[in-house]
């Protein structure tokens, strides 16, 4: 390996077992542009590069979000419910920075900026409603298949008997 490569380091916040970890590693990135600054989403884990978030609001510090004793509070219970990081911290390799999970995300974008929250809101809708679309495509497309092999069945044979 080239010593010119970053390796990939994980931090969890939270007291996580290892498999956990394997969450993060499914990436489909999706890029949205608010303002000026490209944001990353991860679709296939619903999370969203908050270091990324933080780009237009450079009067804000994610530590003083993390400090709230509200958000302290909600990270430990999403995370007790949910048995998944809300909050990673990525160092070096594709994508780094620090990466919310979507339900402490919509609590910062908020905390960022009311505007800013609505534009997380629908970004990971539209995520939603693409995956939708794809699975109904799948679904006709093996639907075409199962009608098209009953059509050239013998087994239609079998009933017109």
């Amino acid at each position: 390996m080239e010593a010119t490569k970053k390796h990939l380091q994980l931090r969890l916040v939270g007291n996580f077992h290892p498999e956990h970890l394997s969450f993060f590693y499914s990436q489909k990135m999706e890029i949205r542009k608010y303002k000026q600054t490209m944001i990353a989403f991860n679709t296939n884990n619903e999370m969203v590069n908050a270091t990324d978030m933080l780009k237009s609001f450079p009067n804000k510090r994610m530590n003083d979000f993390l400090r709230l004793k509200s958000t302290k509070e909600y990270l430990s219970h999403l995370e007790t419910k949910t048995g998944i990081p809300a909050l990673v911290v990525k160092n070096g390799g594709a994508s780094p920075g620090t990466w919310m999970n979507k339900l402490l995300a919509y609590d910062f974008a908020a905390w960022l900026d009311i505007e800013f929250k609505l534009f997380v809101y629908q970004a990971f809708d539209s995520f939603v409603k693409i995956q939708l679309l794809q699975a109904e495509e799948k679904l006709s497309d093996q639907q075409k298949q199962l009608d098209y092999f009953w059509d050239k069945s013998d087994i239609n044979d079998l009933y017109n008997r």
